[in-house]
């Protein structure tokens, strides 16, 4: 026999601990909402600045490829000294 006021505060127990893990999970889908909307500036963000890039490479790439054409070939690479 289950004796009555041990089940009540089982009972109670269980619900102080539903009510945090409530709250843990409205704070993790925030923090899940806050992450996603950053992802998404970031991704706007990269998108626009390869943009830029892109009309900037397409000019900087014709003056690559003129300097190559003038500029002595070596051996290539370089050496560091420790």
């Amino acid at each position: 026999m289950a004796i009555p006021y041990m089940a009540y505060m089982n009972i109670s127990c269980l619900e102080m601990e539903r009510t945090r893990r409530e709250k843990e999970r409205s704070s993790a889908m925030l923090r899940i909402k806050n992450i996603d909307r950053r992802i998404k500036e970031i991704e706007a963000e990269k998108d626009l600045l390869l943009k830029r890039l892109g009309e900037r490479t397409q000019v900087a790439s014709r003056e690559a490829s003129e300097r190559t054409s003038v500029a002595p070939q070596g051996k290539g690479g370089f050496k560091l000294r420790y």
